[in-house]
């Protein structure tokens, strides 16, 4: 008696079996499309995150050299002197606070400038007028504040070489510091180039009555004539 041979399907070639290389090929599909949209994601996300932190450290080195320089010019007899040297010392520290400065090509720029106001009497009351006693580039190849006269503007609008926030207006001279960074996304630079960043910090002086000037001994960078307090 010769016993009936019955064909068995192999695994893969049942309807569930079908089902399931079915759905691996769409999910791999749908991977392969996904990816490219998750890296750039990714990437974008890390740019973000990595440009927050840069503007943070903009924001207190402008603010580090700002204080270091109003401390260095205070004299045992009331006056306020920054030499070049001190300007200078004061200006590195923003090296400390952006490492990020040090790196082969990077662009950035650190300016002191000193704006005097119109007389305390004038400014009761009303807005006083601003203008540059004097301004120095102290590291990199920015520009520094021409003289004459700054407008003001709100305190929440960006930061120009030709204004000042309404909140830095005072009777008392104000040490101004901008530091400008030029940053340059890791993954997305090829998309957006460099994003241009400012900041800057205003400081009152700390010695003496509240029309003392800082006295800097650089006369490239005076104004001529040197508005009085």
């Amino acid at each position: 008696m010769t016993a009936a041979v019955y064909d068995r399907p192999s695994a893969g070639s049942t309807p569930g079996g079908t089902r399931s290389l079915g759905r691996r090929g769409v999910a791999a599909l749908e991977f392969a499309m996904m990816a490219p949209v998750l890296v750039l994601l990714l990437m974008f996300m890390y740019d973000t995150a990595n440009g927050w932190i840069t503007w943070q450290r903009l924001t207190q080195a402008a603010r580090s050299v700002a204080q270091i320089a109003t401390l260095l010019a205070v004299n045992a007899n009331g006056t306020n002197t920054l030499s070049y040297d001190q300007a200078w010392r004061a200006s590195t520290a923003a090296y400390a606070a952006m490492p990020e400065m040090l790196s082969p090509g990077a662009v950035y720029g650190v300016v002191m400038t000193e704006v005097l106001f119109t007389s305390p009497a004038a400014c009761g009351g009303a807005m006083c007028v601003a203008n540059v006693a004097w301004s120095k580039t102290l590291l990199g190849s920015v520009p520094r504040r021409l003289c004459g006269t700054l407008s003001a503007v709100g305190n929440t609008a960006a930061s120009s070489p030709a204004v000042l926030p309404q909140d830095a207006f005072q009777s008392a001279p104000v040490l101004v510091v901008d530091v400008t960074y030029s940053f340059r996304p890791l993954f997305l630079g090829s998309l957006v180039s460099s994003i241009p960043m400012a900041w800057s910090a205003y400081l009152p002086v700390r010695s003496g009555a509240l029309d003392r000037t800082i006295n800097y001994d650089d006369p490239q960078a005076q104004c001529l004539p040197t508005p009085k307090p």
